[in-house]
């Protein structure tokens, strides 16, 4: 799974960088490919969800996170032929604030407790113009989404930005059009 955990909310896969501290990472993604390929293992890449939308502000012209995602898509499945078939959006985005813990980037999201414009059916809306703009470059690919492991937090919690938990929420708009989902535990976090 590449680039991995939090870093793939904040990674900037053309420049190889961080978004949020500008740092320089230590493996790129051609790197993480060129080791699938001497392997044969099939990786998965976790695309920016959280800062994606900053990275392509950045271009020129300007782009959408979605864009920036499916430009990733382009570039290593029609580009490199790298074959990578998983793509998740996001890693542990029910982390942006919408409870209360907020260690997850997500630039979607306005600052202080339950922000209304952050939940889960704001990141299920934002979702499908990432699967629609992914998949039109590469409809083989498989997509998928974060959600949080039954019975660990924040599974069945709600808040005033939430009022449906974050699992039922995303299932219910996005069951149809993704792939998989990614479940996320966020027990070792501290809880809210």
């Amino acid at each position: 799974r590449f680039p991995g955990g939090t870093e793939a909310d904040e990674y900037n896969w053309k420049t190889n960088t961080d978004v949020l501290s500008g740092a320089h990472e230590p493996t790129s993604f051609d790197q993480f490919a060129t080791l699938l390929s001497q392997t044969g293992a099939q990786g998965m890449v976790t695309v920016n969800y959280g800062t994606g939308d900053t990275i392509g502000a950045a271009e020129s012209p300007a782009e959408t996170g979605a864009q920036v995602a499916a430009d990733w898509v382009r570039y290593a499945n029609i580009q490199h032929s790298y074959g990578i078939k998983y793509w998740e959006i996001g890693n542990e985005v029910y982390g942006n604030g919408t409870y209360g813990a907020d260690w997850e980037p997500d630039q979607h999201c306005a600052s202080g407790s339950d922000p209304a414009n952050c939940g889960p059916a704001v990141y299920a809306q934002n979702v499908k113009a990432y699967i629609a703009a992914m998949k039109a470059v590469d409809p083989s690919i498989k997509i998928g989404v974060v959600l949080t492991a039954p019975g660990s937090w924040p599974d069945g919690v709600t808040s005033a930005g939430s009022p449906q938990p974050w699992n039922q929420t995303v299932l219910s708009a996005l069951g149809s059009e993704i792939d998989f989902a990614e479940i996320g535990r966020a027990s070792c976090r501290e809880r809210v």
